[in-house]
């Protein structure tokens, strides 16, 4: 129920809304790439380059993590066939 509000409070596409201090956004996906103005990529603390994991329900992206942090947490817990087949994973 939580997420059906904050998607009700955004009313547009590709603009950060901060809501309860974390940034949310809805945005299209075009030619299987996701494409972020500097407005985004600030809101989100993005950086410019980085190869971002991006965990996402079938309609919401949950989290967008860099991967090199994900194959770090896989080597610490000995997820090692993770750290191989995460290069095959649809990575933005």
């Amino acid at each position: 129920m939580f997420f059906k509000k904050v998607i009700d409070k955004i009313d547009g596409i590709d603009q950060v809304y901060r809501i309860n201090s974390r940034p949310y956004l809805i945005t299209k996906v075009k030619n299987s790439k996701i494409y972020f103005d500097k407005d985004i990529v600030e809101g989100l603390d993005l950086e410019i380059g980085e190869r971002y994991l991006i965990i996402k329900s079938t309609t919401m992206t949950m989290s967008y993590t860099p991967v090199d942090i994900w194959k770090r947490k896989f080597e610490k817990e000995g997820f090692l066939e993770s750290i191989k087949n995460i290069d095959s994973l649809e990575i933005f």
